[in-house]
């Protein structure tokens, strides 16, 4: 029954709702709550508060339903980052830093903390952030090209030249 109220559900918003009211504690939960924050952020309504409550839901220890979490958390911190929220790093760096995270998540919050330090004027920061990405990822992570694309973009990331002896 849950699986049809959810699938019936679509993107009303109501809908999505009662889902999320009716199945506490279930993945179905969890995926209905970030239906409609991804909803509500198309729509530019106050998205972050539902994404929250997406993550709030525990759906116990399924990797779907906890992928489904950690997606919510970065999706929050994205957006707060968007919008100059002061817990925006906070936020992405419990992501970037979890190691029960999805690589695939991971790597989209160590990226957006290195480019929040690049805009603060924080190359030293940036490169940190980076470099923590490939000893908690590893060198072959999922998002290693798009890490080079962004060294390869800021001077100030890319290694130094050898100094003449």
């Amino acid at each position: 029954a849950g699986r049809q109220s959810y699938a019936g559900a679509r993107v009303d918003e109501a809908a999505l709702r009662a889902v999320a009211a009716g199945h506490p504690g279930h993945p179905l939960a969890t995926a209905a709550l970030l239906r409609l924050a991804d909803k509500l952020q198309r729509e530019g309504k106050g998205a972050v508060a539902a994404y929250d409550a997406a993550a709030a839901n525990d759906p116990g220890e399924t990797r779907a339903g906890q992928a489904l979490r950690w997606r919510a958390r970065l999706y929050a911190g994205l957006l707060a980052q968007a919008q100059g929220d002061a817990t925006a790093g906070r936020r992405l760096a419990e992501v970037a830093e979890a190691a029960g995270a999805p690589e695939a998540l991971r790597g989209p919050a160590f990226l957006a903390l290195a480019r929040a330090s690049l805009a603060a004027k924080d190359a030293a920061g940036a490169r940190s952030w980076l470099d923590k990405m490939d000893r908690l990822l590893g060198p072959n992570h999922p998002w290693r090209e798009e890490q080079r694309r962004l060294i390869a973009s800021e001077p100030a990331l890319r290694p130094s030249a050898p100094k003449a002896p």
